[in-house]
């Protein structure tokens, strides 16, 4: 009979906890040898169906694998009754019937200070200081490759895998694709959890594994790289530009080459219960897309109102707290103008709200902070790549210039449209992720 382990708080209170391996599982799939050599895979698992599609790749492969629900917060934080949009009752009971099916073990990790400490408060002070953030991103750098990444450790796992649509590749290798999972390959440790396929892949990049350039710019061998998944529209490879070599070195992305319709039928082929669960749309901890409201529940703030003005100072009306307008905005400014007017840019000290044209939306360079380096280590010189500065937009041209302490220029060949701060620009070589950081 299965046995469901729960493991919540520090890795100091973990108790003693087993679980037999159960027999419900796909025609030829079997049980991971417990040989010493066998890689052991920790998979984070949302209850959705991609990360336990990912389950079942991983597993299929041979790693003996557990499956690990983040606990990021509860009810109260977020002000609602029932279930919310993230580690809701369900979402857990969903993972845990997976788990059970696959005949491994379940664990549930309560990070809830950690996610309020990285996501939620970094969320409410970038709209406080006048940015529009992307808590995605900082739940990956924070929770999933962050806190996850380090329980990994403790636990002595060799891996943590995800249901990200993204792909990892080194030196001539392709790692954490579907064709890697699921492809029956050898995976030594020196191979660092990869297939051991040669990565001349027919993939549209300019960035083949015998050139292995990247730019202009030489990749050191055996250095990993982030790439796109072959998917364009599922493509999530935006939102994981904060991770280092450390972390790709030990993460595995089973969903980079297939598409989410193969994805649904795997999961229906194996009985699973949320093969066809919706994708949350929202960003977790603001469920009904009220985040001005979230906000001033959670600061128990009243956020003053002041006044819209052009960019000559002339005062339009008033707005009703900063918090409430973001870069490019149009709907919802409450105020009835001869001719359309956006939001184009925020004065904090002011507290006013600028309104403008949409012509004057338009910019060329923009600066980033924090930039992650992927592809290689910082350049000395500029050079060309395509940029994309919102997540579901296309990349456009640039030239990319270092400017030493994390900060980055970028100079676009054409304008571009409401370049927002707080948002992530993110630096690509054809399916290639050079680096990324937050915009200034």
């Amino acid at each position: 009979m299965y046995k469901c382990c729960f493991y919540i708080g520090p890795i100091s209170d973990k108790t003693e906890c087993t679980a037999a391996q159960g027999s419900l599982h796909s025609p030829g799939m079997n049980l991971p040898d417990r040989r010493e050599n066998v890689k052991k895979a920790l998979i984070a698992m949302s209850g959705g169906v991609d990360s336990s599609v990912a389950a079942l790749l991983t597993k299929e492969q041979g790693y003996d694998i557990a499956g690990v629900t983040l606990k990021m917060f509860g009810n109260e934080l977020i002000g609602v009754e029932g279930d919310s949009t993230c580690c809701s009752t369900s979402d857990v009971e969903d993972a845990e019937s997976v788990c059970r099916r696959l005949g491994v073990p379940f664990y549930v990790f309560n990070f809830a200070d950690k996610f309020e400490k990285e996501v939620v408060q970094r969320f409410v002070k970038a709209y406080e200081e006048g940015r529009t953030p992307n808590p995605c991103i900082d739940c990956n750098r924070y929770l999933k490759f962050g806190a996850l990444f380090q329980r990994m450790e403790e636990l002595g796992y060799d891996c943590i895998v995800t249901g990200h649509y993204a792909r990892i590749e080194q030196a001539g290798r392709v790692c954490g694709t579907e064709a890697d999972i699921a492809g029956g390959s050898d995976t030594d440790a020196e191979s660092r959890m990869c297939a051991g396929m040669e990565a001349d892949i027919a993939d549209g990049s300019d960035t083949d594994a015998g050139s292995r350039m990247c730019a202009g710019i030489e990749i050191e061998p055996g250095r990993f790289l982030l790439k796109k998944a072959l998917d364009p529209k599922k493509d999530q490879s935006y939102v994981l530009y904060s991770l280092t070599q450390e972390q790709l070195s030990h993460v595995l992305f089973p969903l980079g080459s297939m598409t989410k319709d193969e994805t649904r039928k795997m999961a229906e082929a194996h009985g699973f219960i949320n093969a066809k669960k919706h994708d949350s749309q929202d960003i977790c901890f603001v469920p009904d897309g009220d985040y001005t409201g979230f906000i001033g529940r959670y600061t128990g703030k009243e956020y003053p109102h002041g006044d819209f003005v052009d960019e000559d100072g002339r005062v339009l009306g008033e707005h009703k707290g900063l918090i409430r307008y973001t870069v490019g905005q149009r709907k919802g400014l409450g105020l009835a103008l001869p001719a359309p007017l956006y939001v184009c840019r925020k004065d904090i000290d002011r507290n006013q709200v600028v309104l403008a044209p949409n012509d004057r939306l338009f910019s060329k360079t923009l600066t980033v902070s924090d930039f992650n380096w992927i592809a290689f280590d910082e350049p000395e010189a500029p050079f060309r790549a395509a940029v994309k500065v919102r997540y579901s937009q296309k990349e456009s041209p640039a030239e990319v210039t270092p400017l030493g302490g994390g900060k980055v220029r970028i100079d676009f060949d054409e304008p571009e449209r409401a370049i927002t701060p707080g948002q992530a620009a993110v630096v690509y070589d054809g399916d290639i992720v050079i680096g990324g950081g937050t915009i200034k």
